[in-house]
């Protein structure tokens, strides 16, 4: 996977509307990195937990890089 660089959302915002990683604070029992994406009212809004909520820093979707071109399961070699 590509290297995650964070960034604050003070120095820099993301595009409206395009997923990103978003670290929220103090939002125990929840892990505090989700994917989000900024709305017009300036909050993040995180899908999975349908809520919008402020963050501190939030980076770019990591890519995903494969290392082989076959790295998933055969699902017909006669073993299923």
């Amino acid at each position: 996977m590509s290297e995650v660089k964070w960034k604050s959302v003070k120095e820099e915002l993301p595009t409206m509307f395009v997923s990103v990683l978003g670290r929220m604070k103090d939002v125990d029992p929840f892990p505090e990195v989700r994917e989000c994406y900024m709305v017009s009212d300036g909050t993040f809004y995180f899908p999975a937990l349908q809520i919008s909520f402020e963050i501190t820093h939030w980076a770019d979707m990591p890519k995903f890089e494969e290392e082989g071109e076959n790295i998933g399961i055969d699902m017909h070699d006669g073993n299923a």
